[in-house]
């Protein structure tokens, strides 16, 4: 919602100001973790340290990469909602009106933002005031001013108040119901190793030197027990404080939040929401525990040994060192195109994707083109390609409409016929003939303009249809099927050309081209070509084949009649063959003559 809206008010393409979108709501993460640390009495260079972390490090990432915006927008906004807190709860007795409605408003913005981080959040405050009563460390009448926050929340919310509890109630039945197998894609290397997955340490542990290993899960021990430590010290504490401090306390109760909706999802084996669950709250974990392994030497609970406080900083400094390495590591595995060991599965999937897309723009900017018609043959590439274009021009997504009764439109404006279409070059048998149409390319997609040539000479119409009260005529590029073939060889028996009638009828012939190995057959190879039909026995086609070095050309007519069928059925085969095994080529005994055509094409009449 944010994005989009952002998106609009500045006049800029979503798909281009997505990329600054996400890193400005990290970099305003930067402020309200940095005050957090300091109020829970981090020294300003290990705050900074922690900061940094929470912006770059593994954990943000990740919410980066599985492009959870909603989620992305509320990390700065839930950590400003804790600052807002903590300093009221620091000064109980002010009034403090002017945070307290920065409060209000933080909470509002959390819940227009991102609805499904409230119970982590509510739960997070019940805890706090929970433990606050039960150490007296509060009283009804100071907690009462925050019915002044919580009023304002209510007219805040109250003109969307349906909208969003229609919302609310959908996500969060589906994340207690739902089923689904996303945590085998999105979290496996939380649940192969939760010590290291936990620490955004598992790219460093999965797969290594032993060695390496064994240090990385040290580390994620030392942290989960200094977390565990931190929980316990801090309850404990807090009946024996004159003064509460409200920043450690309130910290200390996201994290037992998000670990509580963590187990409680888990053991539900809802392990796509549990681990989702345990993401809203990565600031406050990294927070927590490090605030805890660096100021353990205030610490009264426990009494540590000097050398095991030396310790325990330097585990939390490397720590946040690979964290905060991780912001600058990540280019280079960028630049190198590859992804973290046992990170989200099939991440790096769309790098197999040719994204450049500048030859096209170019041309629809000089040509002021109108409309395009986009088949990419994959549907998610056609409806990132929508946000590219659909900006400007109407555009239709034929893969989205694909097992539809309907037309799916991305653009809001009147149906058009095309001026151009975007095809993958791999749809098409025979790139050289629509080069002449093509106006740009990269090396997986092609920009043709739409032509009436192209259309008469290489295109059937399948008809008019009616749309959005105007009348389009669909085409389409004939085609058969092929039968027969033996793992990529055409064998003695031939292969069997499928035509159906209603393009057999508009077609004079067929044509076939592939590369093959000649050697092994002599340079008098003939091809010969009949129908399958009981109806028109003995019928024998006129047929050719054109060989230039290891290219292949075979051209076979069509019969200029055809029964009722609903295809023509053609035999195609060859005057010799050869046995690879009796060749001494390799132990193949299959009697084998040519590879089989790699491009087939209808010739129309």
């Amino acid at each position: 919602m944010m994005l989009a809206w952002t998106s609009y008010i500045s006049q800029v393409p979503i798909y281009r100001f997505e990329y600054g979108f996400s890193a400005l709501s990290f970099i305003l993460t930067f402020g309200p973790a940095f005050c957090f640390a300091l109020l829970m009495g981090v020294r300003p260079g290990y705050s900074f340290l922690l900061a940094l972390a929470v912006c770059v490090g593994f954990w943000a990432q990740f919410v980066l990469d599985i492009r959870a915006v909603s989620q992305i927008n509320s990390v700065p906004v839930i950590l400003l909602l804790a600052l807002f807190f903590s300093r009221i709860e620091f000064n109980r007795d002010s009034i403090a009106l002017g945070e307290r409605f920065l409060l209000a408003i933080t909470i509002v913005a959390l819940t227009f933002l991102y609805p499904e981080i409230l119970p982590m959040t509510a739960l997070a405050v019940a805890i706090y005031f929970g433990a606050c009563f039960f150490w007296k460390q509060c009283s009804l009448r100071t907690t009462a001013w925050h019915l002044l926050s919580i009023a304002i929340v209510v007219l805040g919310i109250v003109p969307v108040a349906s909208f969003l509890g229609r919302f609310f109630t959908h996500q969060m039945i589906y994340a207690a119901t739902g089923q689904n197998t996303w945590h085998e894609a999105y979290f496996a290397w939380l649940y192969s190793n939760t010590l290291t997955g936990l620490w955004g340490l598992s790219h460093l542990s999965y797969d290594r030197p032993i060695l390496l290993q064994t240090i990385m899960v040290l580390i994620g021990l030392i942290l989960s027990l200094l977390l565990i430590l931190a929980v316990i010290s801090e309850v404990l504490l807090m009946g024996k404080r004159k003064q509460i401090l409200p920043a450690t306390s309130i910290g200390i109760s996201f994290v037992l939040a998000a670990i509580i909706q963590f187990l409680y999802l888990f053991f539900q084996d809802q392990l796509w929401a549990a681990g989702k669950g345990l993401s809203y709250g990565y600031p406050f974990i990294m927070i927590a525990t490090g605030a805890y392994g660096l100021t353990m030497c205030k610490e009264r609970t426990f009494r540590w040994h000097v050398t095991l406080q030396r310790i325990t900083k330097s585990v939390i400094v490397v720590w946040l060192v690979i964290q905060c390495g991780l912001g600058i590591s990540r280019i280079g595995y960028a630049y190198a195109g590859s992804d973290y060991r046992n990170y989200i599965i099939g991440h790096s999937q769309y790098r197999r994707h040719d994204w450049n897309l500048v030859s096209f723009s170019k041309v629809f900017d000089e040509e002021k083109a109108t409309s395009v018609w986009i088949s990419a043959g994959t549907p998610w590439v056609s409806e990132y390609l929508g946000f590219v274009f659909g900006w400007d021009m109407n555009v239709l997504n034929l893969d989205g409409v694909r097992g539809r009764s309907n037309v799916s439109k991305m653009s809001q404006t009147r149906f058009e016929l095309p001026q151009y279409l975007i095809l993958s070059r791999d749809s098409y048998q025979n790139f050289d003939e629509i080069a002449p149409f093509v106006a740009a390319q990269n090396s997986e997609l092609m920009l043709v303009r739409v032509s009436p040539k192209l259309l008469h000479d290489e295109f059937l119409a399948l008809g008019d249809y009616y749309f959005d009260a105007s009348t389009f005529r669909v085409y389409v590029r004939p085609d058969f099927t092929i039968s027969g073939v033996s793992g990529g060889w055409i064998t003695k028996d031939g292969i069997i050309l499928s035509i159906p009638r209603d393009v057999a009828v508009r077609a004079s012939g067929v044509e076939l081209e592939g590369t093959s190995n000649f050697k092994w057959v002599s340079p008098d190879l003939k091809v010969y070509a009949g129908v399958i039909d009981s109806a028109f026995p003995n019928i024998n086609l006129d047929t050719r084949m054109t060989v230039s070095g290891d290219h292949y050309l075979i051209q076979c007519s069509l019969p200029e009649k055809t029964a009722g069928n609903s295809s023509i059925d053609i035999r195609i085969t060859f005057s010799e063959y050869f046995v690879p095994r009796d060749l001494g080529i390799n132990e193949d005994t299959r009697k084998l003559v040519i590879m089989a055509p790699q491009t087939r094409k209808v010739v129309l009449k």
